[in-house]
C-alpha cells in the first residue's frame, strides 16, 4: 500500500491513473520527462535515440525500454534465441534491456524509456502507463506521439 520503489516525482505521475493512489516514500528526484514526437515519426526509433543518449547518465544495465503494445526489435531477437535467453538478458545482459510493459511488470530499473506505442485493448491504457511509469526508479521518461 506504500510505494517504496519510485522517486516522489514518479509516484506522484503514477498516482494520477489511478483511484487508488499509494502514499510515497521514496526520495526526491528528476521530474518526469515528456518527449512528443511529430505523428508522422517513428516512435519506437525516437525511444530508441532516447535511451541512447541516457547512457552519458546510466550504465546500460541500469537503463529498460519499454514499450505499451508491440515489442521492440531488439525483444523480438532475443525471443527468436529462446526465451531462455531473452529472460537472461534482464539477469545477466550487458545492454539496455527491452521489453513490453506488461512483460516487465514487477521488475525495475533504474532509467525507464517508455515509449508509448498504442494499445492492444483502449480499456487498459492507464493500467499499462500506470505500470510502465512505475517500472522506474529513479528517472522516467515517455516517448509518445503529439
Amino acid at each position: 500500500e506504500t510505494n517504496l520503489r519510485n522517486t516522489q516525482e514518479i509516484a506522484a505521475g503514477a498516482n494520477r491513473l489511478t483511484s487508488t493512489p499509494a502514499p510515497c516514500i521514496g526520495p526526491e528526484g528528476p521530474d518526469i520527462h515528456y518527449c512528443e514526437v511529430p505523428e508522422w515519426a517513428d516512435v519506437t526509433k525516437a525511444g530508441d535515440a532516447v535511451a541512447s543518449s541516457m547512457l552519458n547518465h546510466y550504465r546500460p544495465t541500469d537503463i529498460a525500454l519499454l514499450q505499451t503494445w508491440h515489442r521492440h526489435p531488439v525483444h523480438v531477437e532475443w525471443e527468436k534465441q529462446s526465451r531462455s535467453f531473452y529472460n537472461r538478458q534482464y539477469w545477466e545482459g550487458d545492454d539496455i534491456f527491452y521489453s513490453t510493459v506488461m512483460k516487465f511488470k514487477g521488475l525495475e530499473r533504474h532509467c525507464v524509456v517508455l515509449v508509448v506505442d498504442g494499445f492492444a485493448e483502449i480499456t487498459r491504457a492507464r493500467e499499462l502507463l500506470y505500470v510502465g511509469m512505475t517500472r522506474a526508479q529513479d528517472l522516467l521518461i515517455v516517448v509518445s506521439k503529439r
